[in-house]
């Protein structure tokens, strides 16, 4: 499915980013990353839920965005649909 080869070199782009760091993090996933697509530049930020106090990665969300307009997961899925 092309949604999901988008979504995953989005999300392969940021933890090549992550890797790219010179000084390493104590919690890893914090990177943005980003793809190309038929539709527009994909990005993917990695969000902190507010009221925690730490930076683990489980604490994180995605966030999606379609040349630079926030998309949920599903309807991203329905835009790059074969």
């Amino acid at each position: 499915m092309a949604a999901e080869k988008y979504m995953q070199a989005a999300i392969c782009n940021a933890a090549e980013r992550e890797a790219a760091f010179t000084e390493k993090r104590i919690f890893p996933g914090h990177c943005s990353g980003s793809a190309e697509t038929p539709f527009g530049r994909l990005a993917i930020n990695y969000i902190v839920a507010q009221g925690r106090n730490t930076w683990r990665p489980e604490h994180m969300r995605k966030c999606w965005t379609l040349n630079g307009k926030r998309i949920s997961q599903d309807k991203l899925i329905a835009v790059l649909k074969d």
